[in-house]
């Protein structure tokens, strides 16, 4: 596998020196509240990595193509923290500027929106993403599936 640079947009998920160094992603810093909320994790990312991952989650949600949904845990795991699903949440609960982001495309792992947003819903369907019955998204028709060429690798 080769890595491929893609200079019409930045990579989906930029290494935590580049993100630091260089300051190129679009939406920088803003972590102090979601850093304050992070008490439940064992183990805890330095200042500078938890900097570096809400970096790069806010880089992957910007990403989310319209029509589609991805999940918490995915975004985690592309920022390379898998077991930080709600840190993702609280990252996009708590950085300004992420609400010009369509964090609406973020559900958990059951299809199930954000508790006590309403709109969310809404804006999903305004999309054409589709509900099942038990108000869950159809994962099985909006998934985001991050392939290799979101990713920037090339084979």
């Amino acid at each position: 596998m080769q890595l491929e640079s893609k200079k019409q947009q930045p990579p989906l998920i930029p290494t935590q020196g580049e993100a630091l160094r260089t300051g190129s992603l679009p939406y920088g810093g803003g972590l102090v509240g979601a850093l304050q909320h992070m008490k439940d994790y064992p183990d805890r990312m330095t200042a500078a990595q938890a900097s570096a991952f809400g970096e790069a989650v806010l880089n992957i949600v910007a990403q989310i193509p319209k029509g589609k949904v991805t999940t918490y845990g995915t975004i985690a795991t592309l920022a390379g923290w898998p077991s930080h699903a709600r840190m993702v949440g609280r990252t996009l609960r708590y950085t300004p500027g992420a609400s010009l982001l369509p964090c609406h495309r973020v559900v958990n792992s059951m299809g199930r929106t954000a508790p006590g947003w309403l709109r969310q819903r809404a804006l999903l369907e305004a999309e054409g993403v589709q509900f099942k019955p038990n108000g869950r998204v159809d994962m099985q028709s909006h998934l985001w599936e991050v392939g290799d060429e979101e990713l920037g690798i090339r084979s």
